[in-house]
């Protein structure tokens, strides 16, 4: 079976490059593209003779006329068989029902799991509607038909704001569950480096284990 083409479009470079980590790792999944604007990314899709078959979409870009829900419609007329999974920090019941009447195949937190995401983006491209778990109680009751298959993730914690060295850092550690080893590899750094670096947050966060790191590396917007 062929690699999940996976574009993303987020104006967070941490966020684009630990996806680009972590799609790159996982066997079922290429990174195929990325972009900090929705119109680079619309341009990209006519441009390329392969489409790709996952696009991962935030729906919130600072400095852009255009928001990710607007581009979502746009998005359908370039490439209608892309699957859209929207990956926001924006928890308005509002934009959730928006996005998905615009056309996304799916609504994750920003800050899912690692796994979470993967999990995601494959069951998109089995044909599945997905979404998190808080996402499911926001929409249930709305005037949204969500006439496919619905999968619903568990919700994860999300994290706060770091410098960012150490953001950086924990995305990696906490986001795609990479050894202190592995981060250093790809920052091209020393691991001594990087466990200074997490031995850090751990004294932030006054955390004994990754665990519990990832437990306090929390900020749930209401």
């Amino acid at each position: 079976m062929s690699k999940i083409n996976v574009i993303v479009v987020d104006d967070d470079i941490y966020v684009r490059q630990a996806l680009e980590v972590l799609l790159r790792r996982h066997p079922k999944t290429n990174p195929y593209s990325f972009f900090s604007t929705t119109e680079e990314a619309i341009d990209s899709l006519g441009e390329k003779k392969k489409a790709p078959d996952v696009m991962v979409l935030d729906i919130h870009f600072q400095g852009e006329s255009e928001n990710g829900i607007s581009a979502i419609k746009k998005i359908r007329k370039v490439s209608p068989k892309l699957k859209i999974l929207v990956s926001s920090m924006n928890k308005e019941q509002k934009s959730i029902v928006e996005a998905i009447k615009s056309g996304a195949d799916g609504f994750v937190w920003k800050n899912e799991s690692g796994d979470g995401i993967i999990s995601a983006i494959i069951k998109l491209v089995e044909g599945r509607f997905v979404v998190t778990k808080t996402v499911a109680e926001k929409i249930l009751g709305q005037a949204v038909k969500l006439d496919k298959y619905v999968e619903i993730l568990k919700d994860r914690k999300e994290y706060k704001h770091l410098t960012e060295s150490l953001k950086k850092t924990m995305y990696l550690y906490c986001y795609c569950g990479m050894s202190a080893k592995e981060i250093a590899d790809e920052l091209c750094l020393s691991v001594h480096t990087i466990n200074s670096r997490i031995k850090t947050v751990y004294q932030l966060l006054d955390a004994k284990s990754r665990a519990e790191a990832f437990q306090k590396l929390v900020d749930r917007e209401s």
